[in-house]
């Protein structure tokens, strides 16, 4: 930055140079707080998504298992959830274990990815719980996808909606299927354990060697 004025003393056109200063968000409560921005910025804040009674997400996704975990601030007696993939010609094959599992839920998923979980004797899941809710059986044939929740309702045990957040999109990356004693190395290659190439500092990948 170069500000030029008189000096009105001297008569003298003057410059004097600054250095720039940084300009991002300043809001310690932000997720992007940078403590260098000495100029806050317009609307870039980014914020945590406040917790709602039903807090959804899809943890993990394998070639036949898609992995639905919740955290509960409320007392939850059913639910029902759309699952939705960018990999065409996915398929949904059924639900099973997980919370829903241990409370004894019936549960069904449909073609269009739709899971339900309910129960016929009145069990319900307890606030508080933070883990698995449900696997969902997958079929899909692609190196990447990204598996999303996108829409949901989800009922206390007297009936009533409870609020609820669906969560982050998953991207999912196929692995190589690695033999049991096996694992995959930086190139994607299936190594004996201890064998495998690994990253470096630099990101580069590199096997590992010994100097005698």
């Amino acid at each position: 930055i170069v500000i030029t004025g008189i000096d009105s003393d001297l008569g003298l056109c003057q410059e004097i140079q600054a250095l720039p200063a940084e300009v991002g968000c300043n809001d310690p409560d932000a997720l992007n707080f940078d403590q260098n921005a000495w100029i806050p910025c317009l609307d870039c804040c980014d914020y945590p998504v406040p917790e709602q009674d039903v807090n959804l997400q899809i943890t993990d996704v394998a070639s036949d298992n898609v992995e639905v975990s919740v955290k509960l601030n409320a007392e939850m007696g059913g639910f029902q959830f759309t699952l939705d993939s960018t990999c065409d010609g996915t398929e949904w094959t059924g639900g099973e274990g997980g919370l829903a599992g241990d409370a004894g839920f019936t549960i069904s998923v449909g073609a269009t990815g739709v899971a339900l979980g309910f129960s016929l004797t009145g069990a319900t899941i307890a606030e508080g719980s933070d883990d698995v809710l449900v696997n969902v059986g997958t079929v899909f044939d692609c190196d990447s996808a990204t598996f999303s929740v996108v829409a949901g309702t989800f009922s206390s045990p007297a009936g009533t909606a409870l609020s609820y957040n669906l969560g982050d999109p998953f991207d999912y990356i196929a692995g190589p299927a690695c033999p049991d004693g096996q694992v995959e190395g930086c190139d994607g290659q299936c190594y004996n354990d201890g064998e495998e190439s690994v990253e470096d500092d630099c990101g580069g990948c590199w096997f590992p060697y010994c100097y005698d």
